[in-house]
């Protein structure tokens, strides 16, 4: 009786688990595509993490947003992420692309103030 039930419930979950984690692993690494195309999102203040995914999604910097919800609770990074002016390459893996929200790396201006002649 044991053994049907491992058969038949434990080895497929254990099977359909080590599969998702094959495609989550395989999603995470791999540049989001090979064109190099940088792109400006902004991130405002007070931003939750699915309305910042569907930030990155509408600049094409996310193929499958399920998959980095996944990637980015995987990493505890959801509640972690950033506001800011961040610069994305689409060359950057999702797991780059999380890594920079969570760090801040975000976009910094240099600003010259002249000085004032008397």
């Amino acid at each position: 009786m044991k053994n049907k039930f491992v058969n038949k419930l434990i080895v497929p979950t254990g099977v359909v688990c080590i599969l998702l984690a094959f495609i989550t692993l395989h999603y995470a690494i791999n540049p989001v595509d090979n064109q190099n195309r940088t792109v400006i999102v902004n991130i405002p203040r007070g931003t939750g993490f699915f309305h910042t995914v569907a930030i990155l999604e509408k600049a094409d910097l996310i193929k499958n947003k399920y998959l980095f919800y996944l990637l980015a609770i995987s990493k505890n990074a959801q509640s972690h992420i950033k506001a800011g002016e961040y610069e994305l390459a689409t060359s950057l893996s999702p797991m780059d692309i999380i890594d920079k929200l969570v760090k801040g790396d975000i976009l910094s201006y240099e600003v010259t103030i002249p000085r004032i002649l008397r």
